[in-house]
């Protein structure tokens, strides 16, 4: 398996409109609220909420800080508490409910034949 495969196979499980969902939430909590002190402070003339704002986003556009690194674990954990499924638990809940119908398949036929012969010996049948 190539190196880019392993990638897109790492990262499939969060592409997925809850998980935009979830990470657009948590991008205002962590940086989206100082977009809006600077809006709300340029149009209501509120001097402290603006500096805070372009305080905060010079902030977070300082090449030495990520706030990446903050957002994409929370909105992991905020995902995983809000909608009870694990993204990357995803993929292999998917393979193991095919494999549980296949081998409920299997009992059902297996079953069927055993439950035959043990009626046809009860009734001392061919």
């Amino acid at each position: 398996m190539s190196r880019w495969a392993k990638i897109k196979e790492t990262v499939r499980p969060y592409l997925k409109w809850k998980m935009l969902l979830v990470f657009g939430v948590v991008w205002i909590i962590t940086t989206g609220w100082s977009y809006v002190f600077i809006g709300i402070g340029l149009s209501w003339n509120i001097s402290w909420m603006y500096k805070i704002g372009i305080g905060a986003q010079i902030f977070f556009w300082n090449p030495l800080i990520n706030e990446k690194i903050l957002t994409i674990p929370f909105s992991i954990w905020l995902y995983v508490k809000v909608f009870k499924e694990d993204p990357r638990e995803a993929k292999s809940h998917q393979e193991k409910k095919k494999i549980r119908k296949e081998l409920e398949a299997a009992n059902s036929t297996a079953s069927n034949c055993g439950e035959e012969e043990v009626f046809k010996e009860k009734i001392g049948g061919d």
